[in-house]
């Protein structure tokens, strides 16, 4: 049985500026993993490493500073054009969250990005605690989960 390859990181303490029109990855600098692998998240440039081949879950969540029309969006590797997902938001609300099933070869990444109209930089909010100010907490989190490992396969000759 495979060992469970997870983890887990927020964006703690600082908010991020996101800059007008420009997609930019969200970087996160609280990790958390079940152990088995420490490189999963890179958090200099915020990629999910997959350490072995299968399928993968990943699952993010921004807050804005304030309501802004901005997007999420997933993106594979250095390929902004496929295979991408991509969630939008009102500007009703300040929170925007994305979750994408993909197959990653092992060393295969993908990066969260936030892209925001707004004319000017809009910051995406730091984790609060909701006990610490005693009110409801905001969560600028991701999650990157394998799902499923891929079998080895061995071909024999046509």
């Amino acid at each position: 049985m495979t060992t469970p390859t997870f983890v887990t990181v927020y964006r703690g303490a600082t908010n991020q500026s996101i800059p007008n029109g420009t997609w930019t990855t969200v970087l996160f600098n609280v990790i958390t993993t079940d152990g088995s692998s420490n490189t999963i998240y890179t958090s200099n440039n915020g990629r999910f490493t997959a350490p072995i081949s299968g399928w993968y879950d990943i699952e993010a969540q921004i807050t804005w500073n304030s309501a802004v029309a901005g997007a999420l969006r997933i993106v594979q590797g250095e390929n902004t054009m496929l295979p991408v997902f991509i969630r939008s938001t009102s500007t009703t609300s300040p929170l925007v969250s994305i979750k994408f099933r993909t197959f990653l070869g092992q060393r295969e990444y993908l990066r969260i990005q936030a892209r925001q109209p707004s004319g000017g930089p809009v910051n995406i909010l730091a984790t609060i605690d909701p006990g610490t100010l005693g009110q409801p907490g905001r969560c600028t989190s991701a999650s990157f989960t394998l799902v499923k490992p891929s079998p080895s396969v061995t071909f024999a000759g046509f």
